[in-house]
């Protein structure tokens, strides 16, 4: 996870079953010369997925000829999920300098913003409907939802690049951007550009904590996105299903201290030790929709709506454990 922007929320769904994260900025400035560039330089070498979180002008923190092909040959194969400043390299808010091809790999550029309450709407055309990757990405979303941030307006339609899919886009009937673009794509990705296997998705969102905190599908397009970019689990019909995302803040249990099974719409909450425990289960909207407590080393069992990720939390004494779940 890469960070640039001081003070952006990093409590994001960041899918990690199987998965190792590193952050690199962890809400404070990261400059060409700082000791997080050049770690996260160096953790190319290792990762398979990297999360741009409002990489505000990146080409003026990459400067170096080296680092720069470095990190596009890392795109080449691998996955970047980036959202909102990550594709402002150019405007009164950025020092950087050109870098045609991050610009290229970005499918479109930060023009300018309104604020402003607005609905998102997902995409419709065939082109897009039936990408199996569309359906991966869209899985758990509802056809429309409303936020309130900064609005990008681009610099072009990333439709008009070969290769580009478009998630979903912003209704203009439903506020005033800055710059109209009439057609107006939000998120997007693209899929093997070099021919080696590389993933992209951007979205425009990601300027307010609320939709970090909040806002169940943003969180849920995070989800799906690092998913889809890492490659893990190709099946759509399978990613996540049934399994514990997060990994939990476990204290004193080298081994964990709860394991998940779901059967059919029952989530089955085992604990992996004696005593008495609770569980409490949250949308990611953050509202409690169910909680238990079990006894003498019993499972305890939710009954939750399908196709949905849900907050879990479970404590014996001081052991605690957090994760997510998705149910089919």
């Amino acid at each position: 996870i890469y960070d640039t922007v001081k003070g952006t929320n990093d409590s994001l769904i960041i899918p990690v079953e199987g998965f190792k994260v590193d952050t690199v900025g962890n809400s404070t400035y990261v400059t060409s010369s700082s000791a997080g560039t050049i770690k996260f330089v160096s953790l190319l070498d290792s990762i398979d997925v990297l999360v741009m979180s409002n990489t505000l002008g990146f080409g003026g923190i990459l400067t170096s000829t080296t680092d720069r092909n470095k990190f596009l040959d890392f795109a080449k194969t691998k996955g970047i999920v980036a959202w909102h400043s990550a594709n402002d390299n150019h405007s009164s808010s950025s020092t950087a300098g050109t870098w045609a091809a991050y610009d290229s790999l970005c499918g479109a550029m930060f023009k300018d913003h309104a604020t402003s309450n607005v609905t998102m709407l997902a995409d419709t055309l065939p082109f897009n409907t039936t990408d199996t990757n569309f359906i991966a990405l869209q899985k758990g979303l509802k056809s429309s939802y409303r936020f309130n941030e900064e609005l990008y307006s681009l610099t072009k339609n990333p439709r008009s690049n070969p290769g580009f899919h478009v998630q979903t886009t912003l209704d203009e009937k439903t506020y005033t951007p800055t710059t109209k673009m009439g057609d107006h794509p939000y998120v997007y990705y693209s899929e093997s550009l070099s021919g080696l296997g590389g993933r992209y998705w951007y979205s425009s969102e990601g300027h307010t904590d609320s939709l970090f905190q909040k806002n169940y599908s943003f969180r849920r397009q995070v989800y799906n996105a690092v998913i889809w970019a890492s490659r893990f689990k190709e099946d759509p019909a399978r990613y996540g299903v049934g399994t514990a995302i997060l990994p939990g803040k476990i204290n004193n249990v080298k081994s964990g201290v709860f394991k998940t099974a779901v059967n059919g719409s029952s989530l089955v909450l085992s604990p992996l030790m004696a005593g008495s425990f609770t569980a409490e289960i949250r949308g990611l909207d953050g509202k409690r929709i169910a909680s238990a407590k079990g006894e003498n080393g019993k499972p305890v069992t939710f009954e939750l709506a399908p196709n949905l990720v849900y907050a879990v939390t479970a404590q014996s004494g001081n052991s605690r454990q957090t994760g997510l779940i998705t149910m089919p």
